[in-house]
C-alpha cells in the first residue's frame, strides 16, 4: 500500500510561489519601466515587526509604491471552495481569544501606519475556486463592497465588527483583489514557458533558468531585492536578426507561363512534389518570380524561406546580404518564426543550432 505523502501539501504550495515570482518578473520584464525591484518573502522596508500579512512577494514601482502579493494554494481547489467563513472565521488563541481572520491580517497589514500611502495594489492569488455567494460579488477580481451590504447584510455585518472603519473598509476593498481559481502547479508553468518563448524569445535554457533563481531566491534566510537586469542575466535570450527580404515586385508582373505556374504550386504544396530549382539569365526575372511565388505561399499559410543575394541600391547594409554568417541568422530568423512545427529545437538557442537540424 502506498504512503500519502505528507509534506505534498506544503511542496504544492511553496511551488505555487516560486511560479507565481516567477510569472511577475516575466511581466516586469514586459514592461520594463514598471518597477524598481521585487523581493520574495518579506517586509516592506518601513516596517520593522513582523505582523505584515502580505509578504509572499512585493514589487517596488517606479514612483515608490508597493504592490504585494499573499500566495494561497489549495490541495483540493474544486472541494475545498473559498467562502465567506474562510475569509472572515477567527481561530482560538491559546487564551480562548480570537485570532484575526484572513481578511483582517490583510486589512491590519494594508493599513501600518508607517505604510500610509504606500500600498498601491495588493492581492490574493490563490487556485482556490470561489463558492456561488462569493463570485455574485466578484467584478474584475474586486470584491463590490456595496453588492455586499445590501445583499449579504450578516456577512457585511461581520466585516464591520472586525475591520471597524467603514472609510477604510471602502478604501480595502477597492485596492484588493482576489484572484481565485488560478491555474494550476503544471498550467502557471507552461503559461510562463509559453511567454517566454513566444513573447520574450526566451530559450528552454534560459526558461528553466529563471524557475531555478526564482526557487533559490525563495529559500534564502534573508532575501534581496531583484533589478531586472538580474532576471535579464537569468535568462538566456535568442533573437537571431532577420535581413530585409522585400524584394519589390512590379504591380504589372505576369507569370512567365501560367500552366507551369500552376504545376509548380501544385508540386510545393504536395509534400512529395519534390524540388524545384530556377535558372536563367541574369535580369530574366528569377528574383522577382520567386518573391511573387513567395507573397502566394504566404497567403496560402504555406511555410516559404527566403534569401536574396540581390543588393538593392538603396540597401544600408549591402555587405550583410553577402556574408554567409548574416544570411544563416536571417534564415534561422525566418524558421523561429514558426516554432510550432520545430519539434525540439523551437525554443533552442539558435547560434547552437544548424540549418540542417532546422530543415530535418
Amino acid at each position: 500500500m502506498d504512503r500519502k505523502n505528507p509534506t505534498s501539501p506544503i511542496r504544492y504550495g511553496l511551488d505555487f510561489q516560486d511560479l507565481w515570482g516567477a510569472l511577475l518578473c516575466v511581466e516586469w520584464l514586459k514592461g520594463p519601466d514598471k518597477y524598481k525591484w521585487i523581493r520574495f518573502e518579506t517586509l516592506p522596508d518601513e516596517l520593522n515587526d513582523r505582523n505584515f500579512f502580505l509578504d509572499d512577494i512585493i514589487l517596488c514601482t517606479q514612483d515608490d509604491t508597493y504592490h504585494v502579493y499573499q500566495l494561497k494554494h489549495k490541495q483540493n481547489p474544486e472541494k475545498d471552495k473559498w467562502n465567506w467563513d474562510s475569509l472572515l472565521k477567527q481561530e482560538s488563541n491559546t487564551k480562548g481569544d480570537p485570532k484575526d481572520s484572513l481578511i483582517q491580517k490583510w486589512f491590519k497589514s494594508m493599513f501600518k501606519p508607517q505604510l500610509d500611502g504606500k500600498i498601491s495594489f495588493a492581492a490574493l492569488v490563490s487556485n482556490g475556486i470561489a463558492d456561488d455567494d462569493i463570485q455574485r460579488c466578484l467584478n474584475v477580481n474586486k470584491i463590490d463592497i456595496s453588492f455586499v451590504k445590501s445583499n449579504f447584510p450578516e456577512v457585511y455585518s461581520k466585516i464591520k465588527e472586525q475591520l471597524v472603519d467603514e472609510k477604510k473598509i471602502e478604501i480595502f476593498f477597492n485596492k484588493f483583489r482576489f484572484y481565485f481559481g488560478q491555474n494550476n502547479i503544471e498550467e502557471l508553468e507552461q503559461e510562463i514557458r509559453n511567454v517566454l518563448y513566444e513573447d520574450l524569445r526566451v530559450t528552454e535554457s534560459g526558461a528553466t533558468n529563471l524557475f531555478f533563481q526564482v526557487h533559490k531566491e525563495c529559500r534564502r534566510p534573508y532575501t534581496k531585492k531583484i533589478s531586472i537586469e538580474q532576471i535579464r542575466n537569468w535568462c538566456e535570450w535568442d533573437n537571431p536578426r532577420p535581413l530585409n527580404e522585400n524584394f519589390q515586385v512590379p504591380e504589372d508582373f505576369v507569370f512567365f507561363n501560367q500552366e507551369i505556374h500552376e504545376k509548380i504550386i501544385a508540386d510545393l504544396m504536395n509534400p512529395e512534389g519534390g524540388i524545384k530549382v530556377f535558372y536563367g539569365k541574369p535580369g530574366s526575372g528569377k528574383s522577382t518570380y520567386l518573391s511573387k511565388l513567395h507573397e502566394l505561399l504566404t497567403e496560402q499559410k504555406v511555410i516559404s524561406v527566403r534569401h536574396h543575394y540581390h543588393i538593392a541600391p538603396n540597401d544600408p547594409n549591402p555587405i550583410d546580404r553577402l556574408e554567409s554568417q548574416r544570411v544563416i541568422e536571417s534564415i534561422k530568423y525566418q524558421f523561429k518564426q514558426h516554432s510550432k512545427y520545430l519539434g525540439k529545437v523551437a525554443h533552442k538557442n539558435s547560434q547552437n543550432i544548424s540549418l540542417r537540424e532546422y530543415l530535418f
